[in-house]
């Protein structure tokens, strides 16, 4: 994971050593465990086991054909799951939080939904059982639910006077924007809740979500002069003009503009038709002995 995903700081706990530390990791994978609470932030459940609080979990059960997808598609996407790979599913009832976005005809398998500080996504099964994870399906589907499960990078640019949609961290209270001249706006964030923003200054800006006074994101935001007709080079239609009313007879001729330079070039003639004659006939008078 190190070598595929630059700047990763990875640490691994057992089912003993694990405590949910508050503002610890942008994603937290929990294999085959519970804890007392959801940690903050991005939450991926594999294979909930019973007897927690915080999910009804019941037996393990065969799976049912066929598969059905919920209404949040957006991470199955073009994914081939027709023969899924999996052995068995846990018996699980959603709760009031998470939407259904993978099911078999019987139980779903897949769930997501926001809860409090924590985004979370559970996988109903066990990876260890069928043969999903050796499915070219399977690294498409865990990249996809890390992406939607951590926060998204705001816009590498925007356009003076539009408005942007950021997704914060879950785990931010606070989103701070500095306007190129140090004006600093503050807004309040829900959990798990879109903020816009309306840019009115051109220049760099800076970013700034905060969980309390702890820093979770701080990034430049480039807002460009212009409008978005100047930027967009598909084809648009012809300008309506005014019909051209075309004058006739004396009328047109008085409308029409004088060229100057037939005089310029008759007056150079002339000049050069004087010259010659002044040096011709100087040639021919008499001289006197």
């Amino acid at each position: 994971l190190r070598a595929a995903v630059p700047g990763l700081t990875l640490r691994v706990s057992g089912p003993v050593t694990y405590t949910a530390e508050p503002i610890a990791a942008d994603l937290t994978i929990l294999d085959g465990i519970l804890p007392a609470a959801w940690p903050e932030g991005g939450v991926l459940l594999i294979n909930p086991p019973a007897g927690s609080a915080l999910l009804d979990v019941g037996s393990s059960t065969a799976i049912v054909p066929p598969l059905r997808t919920g209404t949040r598609t957006s991470v199955l996407d073009g994914l081939s799951l027709g023969n899924l790979g999996i052995e068995q599913v846990i018996e699980l009832t959603p709760p009031e939080w998470a939407e259904v976005v993978l099911a078999d005809s019987a139980q779903p398998l897949i769930l997501r939904g926001q809860v409090e500080r924590s985004t979370v996504a559970v996988w109903a099964f066990d990876l260890a059982g069928g043969s999903l994870t050796t499915r070219l399906a399977f690294p498409l589907l865990v990249a996809r639910t890390v992406r939607d499960l951590t926060p998204a990078a705001p816009p590498p640019a925007a356009l003076l006077g539009t408005q942007i949609t950021l997704q914060p961290d879950p785990r931010a209270d606070t989103l701070q924007l500095r306007d190129p001249d140090g004006n600093l706006t503050t807004l309040d964030l829900a959990p798990g809740v879109p903020v816009t923003l309306e840019l009115t200054r051109s220049g760099t800006h800076t970013l700034i979500e905060l969980a309390g006074t702890t820093p979770l994101f701080s990034g430049p935001l480039p807002v460009n002069a212009g409008t978005p007709a100047e930027s967009a080079l598909g084809p648009r239609p012809l300008p309506n003009l005014a019909p051209v009313t075309v004058q006739a007879g004396a009328a047109a001729a008085e409308a029409r503009p004088q060229q100057l330079w037939p005089w310029f070039v008759a007056i150079a003639l002339a000049v050069l038709l004087f010259e010659w004659l002044y040096v011709h006939g100087s040639r021919r008078a008499p001289q006197e002995v």
